[in-house]
């Protein structure tokens, strides 16, 4: 996900190609509400990986809390039947 975000910020910075009336332009830079739109999408990219990451940190360490509950009650040890 962060591979893409970063895809758009370079997208924020690279010269374009654009046709107005019929003939291709090469402009330095997208024009301003260009540069807004992938700004946008830029933010909810990272607003979308931080809140991913922030989720997996919170089930890795309820998986942690519940793993050591287990412990402590010996139920982490699988019974073996002969």
């Amino acid at each position: 996900m962060l591979d893409d975000a970063e895809r758009m910020r370079s997208l924020m910075l690279s010269p374009i190609q654009t046709i107005a009336q019929g003939e291709v332009l090469h402009l330095p830079h997208p024009s301003p509400r260009d540069i807004r739109d992938l700004a946008v999408a830029f933010g909810f990219i990272i607003d979308k990986h931080t809140l991913l990451d922030q989720h997996d940190t919170e089930a890795s360490a309820a998986k942690g809390l519940l793993g050591a509950l287990a412990a402590q009650l010996g139920l982490d040890k699988k019974e073996t039947t002969p």
